[in-house]
């Protein structure tokens, strides 16, 4: 049986199931608002890091309210190469600017969402881009 680990957690996964989790990082209230990165993985079904992307974009434009892009580009943070998807959005009568980073890793994608208000995004977005860099994908590709 396979299992989750995560720090001194571990959970059994049952047959035929698959893990799902999605870790959660969250700053300080800023402006009344707490920026926020969500990493998460999917199965990249065969398709490329651009493929995974341009699958995935209808979905989100439909799913978030007066959906703006900013920018989709490859790029690379640190050690790690991917593809960079950027856009604002409402929610809850608030103007959020977002960043998607998509990551290919074997047969996942691993997506590092950072959100944080419009007008305050740029004062987070170095931090942001630096815990992309420095993640460990796997043991060649950390950044001290």
């Amino acid at each position: 049986m396979a299992v989750l680990r995560h720090d001194d957690l571990v959970v059994p996964i049952p047959p035929d199931w698959e893990d799902g989790s999605q870790l959660v990082i969250v700053g300080k209230d800023d402006g009344g608002f707490r920026p926020n990165m969500v990493i998460s993985r999917d199965q990249a079904e065969g398709r490329s890091i651009e493929g995974f992307v341009q699958h995935h974009l209808p979905m989100l434009k439909q799913a978030l309210q007066e959906y703006e892009p900013v920018d989709q580009r490859p790029e690379r943070f640190g050690a790690t190469q991917g593809f960079l998807v950027e856009h604002t959005f409402v929610a809850n009568s608030v103007r959020l600017h977002q960043i998607q980073f998509h990551v290919l890793v074997g047969g996942n994608v691993f997506t590092f969402t950072g959100t944080h208000l419009a007008d305050r995004f740029e004062t987070v977005r170095p931090m942001m881009t630096e815990v992309i860099g420095r993640t460990r994908l796997g043991m060649d590709t950390f950044m001290a």
